[in-house]
């Protein structure tokens, strides 16, 4: 999952909420890599190109050759 987080996201309720909800994610495999808002605004190439490491490195690859 992606999250992208604005300035509300600077209060501690709010990371605690995260916390809890990443935790309960978890139980079912999943994973929130988050951003902050301004640095999609000033790097979306190296979002992306974060996304795309995540993408490879959490992902199965069942059709290579020698599987």
């Amino acid at each position: 999952m992606i999250e992208i987080d604005g300035h509300h996201h600077n209060h501690d309720e709010t990371v605690k909420v995260d916390q809890l909800r990443d935790q309960e994610l978890a139980k079912h495999n999943l994973t929130v890599v988050r951003f902050r808002e301004n640095e999609i605004r000033k790097d979306i190439v190296n979002i992306l190109r974060t996304i795309e490491k995540h993408i490879i490195e959490h992902t199965s690859h069942p059709f290579q050759e020698g599987n």
